[in-house]
């Protein structure tokens, strides 16, 4: 099973097979003819996968490490 978050939905859920599937199939819809284009679409959905990854990433902040240079 596959959980996410679609248009502000919390929780929606298929099965993994099939969220793959329509990932894919609209990766592929919504893709450029041109080169540059395809390949600036490429780096900004890396750069939301980032993101959502450092968002997601739980820090201690009670402690804050100090600068001993």
């Amino acid at each position: 099973m596959f959980f996410a978050d679609v248009f502000g939905r919390k929780n929606v859920i298929c099965l993994r097979n099939m969220a793959q599937r329509l990932i894919n199939d609209k990766w592929y819809a919504e893709r450029e003819t041109d080169v540059a284009n395809e390949s600036r679409r490429f780096v900004e959905a890396a750069a939301k996968l980032i993101k959502a990854s450092i968002r997601e990433t739980e820090f201690d902040m009670d402690v804050y490490p100090l600068n001993e240079a």
